[in-house]
């Protein structure tokens, strides 16, 4: 869809299936409801989005024409045909993925907009994939195979919200408001955490780029590992300060682990993790001459 005829609908309002609801339709109504709050300021309110639940083929096809249909109706947002769409590494969409697909990018920005900061796009397409590796597939694979194969403690919690007579539609639309405005927040705070990851990619890339080719960097501050995700870069290990004094040697290659460093053989180690890709010291002189020893 293109993004003003998404935008105009998005606005209009949502329809999705009634009876029984699952996270993949609560997260898509507050996905939807944080578009428009961004998009359109946040006197949006939520009691202005027009939110229908249905399985009328006949009212679906009448307000596909004005709004956005999802989980329902064999659309564009729907997965339930047989020729639902799947991921280019082979994990399939369901309503939440399909509707991020459309407009994660574009949400992503107007948060950082609302941080008033421009990001790269190589950090909005970053920021976009990991939402979606993170938060999406999850959902999207819950929903499409299951619980007993893809278990969600957000999607088992979320089902509790639903009445005993699922199709008491009066009762039923109550609760399903009532956990998207449980989602909704969840996914708040995981936009604006992804909008400031974005600044943070932006940083790293630079110092990235100005080691030269390097596998093993010193850092600054501390990075979430997660912003080295993605890059085709060389770096092994990172050595940063930490948040309580010291210093830290992560290892970002899984094939690189274990960290061989232990309190007793290496001077000023004070914590190797049980996993075995982190380690602490004292001061930065003794963290550096660790990581200069690693290749």
């Amino acid at each position: 869809m293109e993004k003003e005829e998404f935008e105009k609908k998005i606005s209009y309002g949502l329809c999705v299936h009634n009876g029984t609801f699952h996270l993949d339709g609560v997260t898509v109504t507050a996905l939807a409801n944080q578009f428009n709050q961004y998009k359109f300021g946040e006197e949006y309110l939520f009691e202005n989005f027009d939110v229908h639940r249905t399985r009328d083929l006949s009212f679906i096809k009448r307000f596909e024409t004005v709004g956005i249909v999802a989980d329902v109706g064999n659309g564009e947002f729907d997965h339930h045909q047989k020729d639902a769409r799947f991921r280019p590494n082979g994990t399939k969409y369901a309503a939440t993925g399909l509707i991020w697909k459309q407009m994660g990018v574009d949400l992503i920005k107007l948060v950082c907009e609302k941080k008033d900061y421009v990001p790269s796009e190589e950090a909005v397409e970053w920021a976009a994939k990991m939402f979606d590796s993170n938060i999406c597939q999850p959902i999207d694979n819950t929903d499409n195979f299951g619980p007993k194969k893809y278990p969600n403690p957000l999607s088992e919690m979320i089902s509790s919200f639903n009445s005993e007579n699922v199709y008491d539609d009066d009762s039923q639309y109550d609760n399903f408001i009532d956990a998207v405005n449980i989602v909704e927040p969840l996914i708040h705070k995981s936009l604006e955490k992804y909008a400031r990851q974005c600044k943070e990619y932006d940083e790293l890339t630079k110092i990235i780029n100005a080691s030269e080719g390097a596998c093993n960097i010193v850092l600054p501050k501390h990075f979430a590992p997660t912003l080295f995700v993605g890059r085709n870069s060389e770096i092994h290990y990172i050595a940063y300060p930490a948040d309580n004094g010291k210093w830290n040697i992560n290892s970002l290659d899984s094939d690189r682990w274990p960290l061989l460093f232990t309190p007793e053989h290496m001077t000023g180690c004070t914590f190797v993790h049980p996993a075995r890709f982190l380690a602490a010291f004292d001061t930065k002189e003794n963290c550096i001459n660790a990581l200069s020893k690693l290749s």
